[in-house]
């Protein structure tokens, strides 16, 4: 059986911190996906902009994604 829709029911108070813990972390996920993503396209953007912050050292991003998307 699935159900779905909002949960009407009240809680106690040991369901009501699980749901709590549960929607920190989901959302904590969610930032670090969010900001992790955000930091790649800038890096890829700097580097496809020719910007070169510390001279002589790359992490080789940019040379992969080159490598795998604009053949």
């Amino acid at each position: 059986m699935l159900l779905a829709g909002r949960n009407r029911r009240t809680l106690t108070e040991r369901e009501k911190r699980i749901q709590r813990l549960s929607m920190a972390l989901l959302l904590a996920a969610f930032l670090l996906f969010s900001t992790a993503v955000g930091i790649l396209v800038l890096y890829l953007l700097k580097s496809a902009l020719g910007i070169d912050l510390l001279p002589g050292f790359s992490f080789g991003v940019w040379g992969w994604f080159q490598q795998e998307f604009l053949r």
